[in-house]
């Protein structure tokens, strides 16, 4: 069985947001908007889609939910606090799915708790940024036989020429 599309929906939601926040600190908006975009894209597909594609409008569901509903989501606010259980909670609908469906995967749903630092240079003066208790819900799919095994690609080595 294919994965749920509930899943790809928030992992795309979840996966876009951080796109956004690391273009916004990094200042590489033109140059990924740029490739971005060259890139041909499908017709995206409407809410009453089939439940196993991707549909735009309802991730934008989603996006929707957290930006107009919840709002403001700095660290602190209680906007975090409301996003941070509307995404673990949408990750346990997932679990529950996959469960229903009777699908052979071991799905886990977590919150993390991180602080931490960072330093960067704003137009060439250090700036340190810190964080304290910002939470990252986690959310991991694996077939039940993989035990803590890791997949990982590796590229066949170049051809003699």
């Amino acid at each position: 069985p294919s994965i749920p599309m509930r899943l790809l929906v928030v992992l795309g939601v979840v996966w876009c947001c951080v796109g956004l926040v690391y273009v916004s600190w990094t200042g590489t908006g033109s140059s990924t908007w740029w490739w971005w975009t060259s890139f041909p894209r499908p017709k995206p597909l409407p809410l009453t889609a089939s439940p196993d594609a991707f549909s735009e409008d309802r991730a934008f569901v989603h996006i929707r939910h957290l930006a107009d509903t919840i709002g403001h989501r700095q660290v602190g606010t209680k906007g975090l606090d409301q996003a941070t259980q509307y995404i673990a909670n949408e990750c346990e609908a997932i679990k529950q799915l996959a469960k229903r469906r009777g699908l052979e995967v071991e799905v886990k749903v977590e919150i993390q708790y991180v602080s931490g630092a960072f330093e960067y240079k704003h137009t060439g003066t250090p700036v340190m940024l810190s964080y304290k208790g910002l939470p990252n819900v986690i959310m991991t799919i694996k077939p039940p036989t993989a035990g803590g095994a890791v997949a990982v690609a590796v590229p066949p080595p170049p051809a003699a020429a």
